[in-house]
């Protein structure tokens, strides 16, 4: 279900868009993420830009998403900027049925926004992509 939420005191508005990363990863490698932000209000601002990371299909039950990164940013009226994030192997793990953490190939989607995906902001929005894990699972080491 889809629910609209007044997300804290915003005075203006970001829109999301260019989603950038592969459709495939190795499991075990750093996943690379870009997407461009533009204040499309006519104040300046500052916006917590979000990525959530949700398991798909994986023989490994997954909490619904999970935050896995955060910028804040200060756009002025209509500056656009690209914000960059890198994701390390861990950041895609699941904890299997022996309590280790490992990646394993799957899918995944990945939403970066201003909010939890699956959440109506009135001034930001979120972009998705799916995302294909491939090759052997990969334990994390801690």
């Amino acid at each position: 279900p889809v629910h609209t939420v007044r997300l804290g005191l915003r005075y203006t508005n970001y829109k999301y868009s260019n989603l950038e990363m592969p459709k495939r990863l190795s499991a075990g490698a750093t996943l690379q993420i870009s997407v461009d932000v533009i204040n499309t209000g006519s104040i300046a601002g500052d916006e917590v830009v979000q990525v959530y990371v949700k398991g798909i299909e994986s023989s490994i039950r997954s909490p619904g998403q999970s935050l896995q990164g955060f910028q804040r940013i200060h756009l002025k009226a209509n500056e656009k900027r690209t914000v960059n994030f890198t994701l390390q192997p861990e950041q895609l793990a699941l904890l299997n049925n022996d309590m280790i953490w490992m990646v394993e190939p799957g899918e995944f989607q990945i939403s970066v926004g201003g909010g939890q995906p699956g959440y109506i902001s009135e001034t930001s929005g979120t972009v998705s992509k799916s995302l294909l894990v491939t090759g052997g699972n990969f334990l994390i080491d801690y």
